[in-house]
């Protein structure tokens, strides 16, 4: 008997914003329906690195922001399904009193019933489920800055001032990166130092946004080191730990 592969719903659109141009596509060197399976490939890099198997168990399933892969995953979950998928979310747009409690996130998934989107039968399965359900951080770029040394270890073969850049990375880096609010913003900043040159040979410098942020996010998570993620980030650990004890790893 073939066993389902589980699957673990995370944010993340997986494809480009309709109003960024061609021209800053090509610069970014992102084509139109690859941004998606690029974000698969770089948590599913991530998870090997300390569960091997991972493709053979679990497959990733970017669902949009928060809510909607909150729903994706409820209204996945049956009687054979349950505690075999998986939720991993940010946590900075979500409600405050929603991420202290999990628990709590039943109340979301109270109104998917109300409004008619799920079946009564999924609240109860979720409520069921609340330790499938996991907070990566405030938001995905805090892993980066937890390891800045992938910025320069991607991107030093650029140009860029260094001395400015180690003194931005100094002052923007002076709290714990879970602490950090705006993650992605920060990100954005210390990669401004770095400049490439598009095909007419002019210097541009790197922005983490619009369709180049999937391109420039795969090359630094697949350079993370799992192993300090879990040291680092106590629900990324208690995701590969269930992983591991729902499939005896």
């Amino acid at each position: 008997m073939t066993m389902n592969k589980g699957i673990i719903f995370t944010e993340g659109r997986g494809e480009l914003n309709p109003v960024e141009s061609s021209t800053e596509r090509a610069f970014a060197g992102i084509a139109d329906d690859d941004t998606g399976q690029m974000l698969r490939n770089a948590f599913t890099f991530l998870f090997e690195q300390e569960i091997p198997q991972l493709k053979a168990l679990f497959l990733f399933q970017m669902s949009g922001g928060w809510k909607a892969a909150l729903k994706s995953f409820a209204k996945s979950l049956n009687a054979e399904s349950l505690h075999q998928n998986h939720l991993l979310i940010d946590f900075q747009d979500v409600p405050a009193h929603l991420v202290s409690k999990k628990e709590n996130l039943a109340q979301q998934v109270e109104e998917y019933l109300e409004k008619g989107e799920i079946d009564a039968p999924i609240v109860d399965y979720f409520k069921a489920s609340f330790l499938d359900v996991f907070f990566m951080v405030q938001k995905m770029e805090a892993w980066i800055l937890s390891q800045p040394e992938v910025i320069e270890k991607c991107f030093g073969h650029l140009e860029y001032n260094r001395t400015k850049f180690e003194a931005r990375k100094g002052k923007e880096l002076a709290l714990a990166a879970s602490s950090i609010k705006d993650p992605d913003s920060v990100l954005n900043e210390l990669l401004r130092y770095f400049e490439k040159p598009d095909k007419n040979g002019n210097f541009r410098k790197l922005k983490y946004e619009k369709g180049g942020k999937v391109r420039l996010a795969y090359e630094m998570l697949t350079k993370l080191s799992m192993k300090q993620l879990m040291t680092d980030f106590e629900d990324i650990r208690g995701l590969v730990d269930k992983i591991r004890q729902v499939n005896s790893i």
